[in-house]
């Protein structure tokens, strides 16, 4: 009896681990463009099905359909989630837009919303809906995903904490934005180029090499992710606490306002050994503040920081963003000049 419980056990949780492998959380940039021949996990009441062609690019384009039968009960609302793809800490990964071309191919109006199903067991809908008008054309949509403009209509904690662990994303017809279940509807609707996307990016104005010595590279170097790089050596410092390499970044933001900001820094250095930190400035509190401390790496990394009351980084007036790398050894390191190769240095932005 025991040995046959421990066996059952242990094949429960090996279930679970390939389930849990094949699972994958969602990257920044993901499309779901339907060209498999599969739904790609969204699934449903709504039936979601495969269509060979018909896409926003005509011939050959696949796409999802949907299709609910209104009423009560299964299939009677128009809705489609991915619990196996499309989940994950979206603070982090830098997901700040979903983008998605719809197709209303049915008689009835809809309200398309993307609705963010939280760990938490919070549910939060989008405030303002894609209208789609029977029989219209491929219409691309964008749905920001921040605080501003999503609606809780299930549970108790904050957007934040919800944001940091997503379990599911729905894309659902809703009338109401208030409504944790959607309407029920007799509707036909294609999907398509379902996409991860960032906020509103900011490349450089203006950078400085506070610590260090610039050999190469400048803000073109900084404005996009190419294997280009600004290099800096190490230089000379009068602690040990100080970091012998230490860039600052400047930007300008489109608006007065931020809801959501996050930085993105890809870098890597010719050595091992060294610790790699991220700070953006506080221009309320006039001094930086720490985002992410890690061991730097000898290829190219990626660490995209979220800042917590985004406001605050952004000077009032000027709308001035700024960020700054600093290198160090932590430990002991066996040669006396080692490099920083950045290959890019920019932030996102909501209003």
């Amino acid at each position: 009896m025991t040995i046959r419980i421990c066996v059952r056990a242990l094949f429960v949780a090996l279930c679970a681990s390939i389930a849990l492998a094949a699972s994958a959380q969602l990257n920044l940039g993901r499309k779901d463009d339907f060209e498999d021949g599969t739904t790609m996990d969204w699934s449903g009441g709504a039936n979601p099905i495969n269509i060979p062609d018909g896409g926003p690019m005509g011939a050959g384009d696949a796409f999802m359909q949907l299709e609910s039968h209104g009423g009560a009960g299964p299939g009677s609302k128009l809705a489609a989630y991915n619990l196996t793809s499309w989940f994950g800490n979206f603070a982090s990964i830098g997901v700040r837009k979903i983008n998605v071309d719809l197709r209303n191919q049915g008689a009835t109006a809809l309200d398309m919303r993307i609705v963010l199903f939280g760990s938490n067991g919070d549910r939060w809908n989008s405030t303002v809906a894609q209208h789609l008008e029977p029989g219209t054309w491929w219409v691309n949509a964008t749905f920001v995903l921040s605080a501003s403009t999503m609606n809780r209509v299930a549970g108790f904690g904050t957007f934040d904490e919800a944001f940091v662990s997503i379990e599911r994303t729905m894309l659902r017809h809703s009338t109401s934005s208030n409504s944790s279940g959607g309407t029920p509807v007799v509707a036909q609707l294609g999907v398509d180029n379902v996409s991860a996307r960032p906020g509103d990016p900011v490349t450089p104005s203006s950078f400085s090499v506070f610590r260090g010595v610039l050999e190469s590279g400048g803000i073109p170097q900084l404005a996009t992710s190419d294997d280009s790089y600004v290099i800096i050596r190490n230089g000379i410092t009068a602690l040990r606490t100080e970091s012998p390499i230490t860039l600052i970044v400047d930007g300008t933001a489109a608006s007065s306002t931020l809801t959501s900001l996050t930085c993105t820094v890809e870098n890597k250095v010719s050595i091992t050994g060294l610790t790699q930190r991220i700070d953006l400035f506080d221009f309320v509190a006039g001094q930086y503040e720490n985002e992410s401390t890690q061991s730097a790496t000898t290829t190219d990394s990626v660490v995209t920081v979220n800042a917590s009351n985004p406001g605050r980084f952004l000077e009032s007036g000027t709308r001035d963003l700024r960020a700054r790398l600093r290198i160090r050894a932590d430990g002991p390191v066996f040669t006396n000049t080692w490099r920083s190769f950045t290959d890019q240095m920019i932030w996102n932005t909501l209003p």
